[in-house]
């Protein structure tokens, strides 16, 4: 990936061939203890 950006789509795009989905901000929080 050329970028973050490109980086972060590529994944996004690829979760539902794994039966995933990203997180939201407050599951992100969650996760990270902020």
């Amino acid at each position: 990936a050329k970028s973050n950006a490109e980086l972060v789509k590529k994944l996004v795009d690829a979760m539902p061939d794994y039966n995933r989905r990203p997180a939201t901000a407050a599951e992100a929080r969650e996760l990270l203890s902020l």
